[in-house]
């Protein structure tokens, strides 16, 4: 038994911070989770990082630029796409946990950390757009965040507040 599966005996939920496509196409993704890793986070910057420092995810834009998306509807693209994917690899865990474990977290554009309204949009179209049971809005803890985190469980959104 891994350390990991020793701390979800005790009660606790490992999480890792950040994934990008190399981490899950190299099955090191699957492999932590197999090991007890029972969610993930996510931020835009660790879509920068692997686009800087690879060129794992060449062919999705080649193919979204040819259709004519606009570079920010790429980035946003090509962060679904890992994030779908790794929600994928932890939905076992979900339903093995009903519901208690096996999230994904997706940041909301920061920008829109100070209007209720911007994040209650935001927060929603994000868990539309994944169109995964176990995706979770990562929303900032500010005070509009607050009252938006209350409406968007009241609407069924998984929220992670930070």
């Amino acid at each position: 038994m891994s350390k990991l599966h020793e701390a979800a005996g005790l009660g606790q939920s490992i999480w890792l911070k950040g994934i990008d496509r190399p981490f899950i196409q190299d099955f090191q993704l699957r492999d932590l989770i197999e090991q007890g890793v029972h969610g993930v986070t996510t931020h835009p910057r660790d879509l920068a990082l692997a686009l800087a420092n690879g060129r794992d995810y060449d062919q999705q834009i080649a193919e979204l630029g040819q259709q004519g998306d606009a570079l920010p509807d790429i980035a946003e693209k090509l962060l679904f796409t890992d994030v779908q994917t790794a929600v994928d690899l932890l939905h076992p865990i979900y339903e093995r946990t009903h519901g208690v474990d096996g999230y994904v977290s997706l940041d909301v554009n920061p920008a829109r950390a100070h209007s209720v309204d911007d994040l209650l949009s935001e927060g929603l179209r994000l868990a539309y757009d994944v169109d995964r049971v176990n995706v979770m809005v990562q929303i900032p803890a500010t005070a509009a965040g607050i009252e938006a985190i209350e409406k968007l469980i009241g609407e069924g959104t998984n929220v992670n507040a930070t």
